[in-house]
Formats: C-alpha cells, sequence, structure tokens
C-alpha cells in the first residue's frame, strides 16, 4: 500500500504546471524538480527551490501547495494546512490544493470541514473517480447514503467497468441495509475482476442477517487478532458450535 503522505504528491502532481502556463520556463523548472525531490524524500532541496520561487513569486498557488506537500510530509501539519489555503485563496480552482487539503483534513479527523472542500473539488472536476469515491465515501461515514449513491452512481455511468466505485456502491448498499443491492454490485464486480481478493472478501462479508432473494451468502469471513495457527484452528470449532448448523469444520493452513 503506497503511504499516505507519497498518495498526497501524487496526486498534485497530476496539475503542475497549469497555473505556471503563464509564469515563466524558470519556475516552472524549479515546480518540476521540487516535485521530483518531494517523491525522492528530498525534502530540504524541494524546499530550498520552492522557497526561491516564492521569494518572487509570493502567492504561486503551485508552490504554496507544494510546500504545503513538504510540511506535511515533515508532519507539521498546521503549517500544511495554512499553506493549502493560502494556495486556494490565491487560485480557487487550483484541483490539488483541494485534493490534498482534503487528505489532510481528514487524516486529522476532520471529516465535517472536509466535506465542502471536496465537494469544490468535485464541481472541478466531476469526472475524476478518486474524488468522487472519496466524496460518496465520505457522506456515507455521515449516514448520508442518499448522497452518497447518487455520487457513485454517476461516477459509475461515466465508467460502468470501475470496479473501485461498484465496490463503494455495494459498501453504501450494505451499510443503508439493502443487502441484496449490495451482493448485486459485488456480482458485477466479480464479473469485472474475478480474481480479486478483495472483491472476494467484500462478497463473503456480507452480514447473514440476509433478506434477498435466494438462499443467503454461505460464507462468513470472521476476523480476529494474530493468535496463531492454533487460534484460528479453535475460532472455526468455535463459531461452527454457536451456529449449530455445521456437520463438519474444515482445517485449512495457508501452504
Amino acid at each position: 500500500m503506497v503511504p499516505r503522505a507519497s498518495i498526497i504528491v501524487i496526486l498534485l502532481l497530476s496539475v503542475v504546471g497549469f497555473v505556471h502556463a503563464q509564469t515563466g520556463d524558470v519556475s516552472l523548472d524549479r515546480l518540476s524538480e521540487a516535485a521530483q525531490a518531494i517523491n525522492a524524500e528530498q525534502l530540504p532541496r524541494a524546499e530550498q527551490l520552492l522557497n526561491s520561487v516564492l521569494i518572487t513569486l509570493p502567492n504561486d498557488a503551485d508552490a504554496l501547495n507544494l510546500l504545503g506537500v513538504v510540511r506535511a510530509k515533515q508532519n507539521r501539519k498546521t503549517e500544511a494546512e495554512r499553506l493549502f489555503r493560502r494556495a486556494l485563496a490565491s487560485s480557487p480552482s487550483h484541483l490539488g490544493a483541494h485534493i490534498n487539503l482534503v487528505e489532510l483534513l481528514t487524516t486529522t479527523n476532520r471529516s465535517a470541514e472536509a466535506l465542502p472542500v471536496l465537494i469544490s473539488a468535485h464541481k472541478l472536476a466531476p469526472f475524476r473517480s478518486e474524488i468522487s469515491l472519496k466524496l460518496g465515501m465520505l457522506y456515507a461515514s455521515q449516514k448520508n447514503y442518499q448522497q452518497a449513491q447518487e455520487i457513485l452512481e454517476a461516477a459509475l455511468a461515466n465508467n460502468p467497468d470501475d470496479v473501485a466505485t461498484l465496490r463503494a456502491l455495494a459498501r453504501v448498499a450494505r451499510a443503508s441495509g439493502n443487502l441484496e443491492k449490495a451482493l448485486s454490485h459485488l456480482v458485477e464486480a466479480r464479473r469485472l475482476a474475478p480474481q480479486s481478493p478483495a472483491v472476494l472478501y467484500d462478497a463473503v462479508a456480507v452480514p447473514e442477517n440476509w433478506q434477498g432473494e435466494g438462499p443467503p451468502p454461505r460464507l462468513r469471513v470472521i476476523e480476529q487478532g494474530n493468535l496463531g495457527g492454533s487460534g484460528g484452528y479453535a475460532r472455526g470449532q468455535l463459531e461452527s458450535v454457536r451456529k449449530g448448523t455445521a456437520t463438519y469444520a474444515m482445517m485449512m493452513d495457508d501452504d
């Protein structure tokens, strides 16, 4: 899994240069070099390059955004937030600053503050699937399942083969109690990605209180701490006894 700080950098790299089209090659070269330095974890070098741009262009949105990423990677989150907000004040349509600010707010448990920023980002780029996914799941985390479903269904209409969106829709449907709809999304996801362990896990983790048509899913995934092989075997036997319908318990090792 890519670390969250790296995700921030990857996202902003897609928009570096948009604002700088009219500010000259020297500044653009420094910004590009700074972005590469951030990806290489050469933060002092990146900071030096960005400060050199900000000396002559103190309100440059790209430089402020990139310097905010440097501060976030240094765990100086208050300064990072201030820089992202300055970038947005300078350039309200700067998508990278929107996304980076949302990442910062959500990772500091400030989802309510992140929501209007994410809505603004979605208006700027309604067809960016990662933004739609994040907005949909943020609505879902606030139990606004109808809004979450609308956002995600619009994203799926734009890209019907997007497995990540199908999985998100399934999670929203499951959370809202519509288990039949959740499973239908996962069936489609399984068709598109039959070898995906994540999709299989989602499909078998549908709760047992099944109200849909046909028989309920017959496999349930149970998560527990790392108690070793004997702990896993014992848990399987315990759950079989609790359920009271199993006539056999099958034990399997990973090798």
